[in-house]
């Protein structure tokens, strides 16, 4: 039973070790808004299981880069007994819905210096997920 309380104890003073973290201390953060509208795919594979939407954002720059971060969120247009609303990415289709397209899709978001790309993977055909978010308004909140 000694070697019970033993093993308690030592896992008690063990879980209270102090852990050091890194912590940037940020100087008042600049946020920015940009709404873009996504155009045409800009590639897609022959096969048509991947395919992108390239669009340039001049405000994603070297110091977004190396010390902020771009969130960005799809627009969901009001309907009649839904309000307008922002959804955030990545986006699903996995047991689609007509208006979504009928093929299971991913849809995800990633930024570089000057661009944001949307991308679309899908096991059989990414064209009805390119068809429905073409047009589309994406938000990109972008913090300096």
């Amino acid at each position: 039973m000694k070697i019970y309380y033993l093993i308690l104890f030592c896992f008690l003073i063990s879980s209270c070790q102090n852990i050091e973290t890194e912590v940037k201390e940020s100087v008042s953060e600049k946020f920015e808004t940009v709404y873009v509208t996504i155009g045409e795919l800009t590639d897609s594979r022959a096969d048509k299981t991947y395919g992108n939407f390239v669009m340039p954002v001049k405000e994603i720059d070297k110091t977004v880069m190396e010390n902020g971060t771009v969130i960005a969120y799809l627009e969901r247009a009001a309907k009649e007994g839904r309000p307008q609303r922002w959804s955030m990415f990545p986006q699903y289709c996995l047991n689609c819905e007509v208006a979504y397209g009928e093929k299971p899709s991913f849809i995800y978001f990633s930024y570089g210096e000057g661009i944001v790309r949307i991308s679309l993977r899908s096991e059989t055909d990414i064209s009805e997920a390119a068809e429905w978010i073409s047009g589309k308004r994406i938000k990109l909140t972008i913090i300096d």
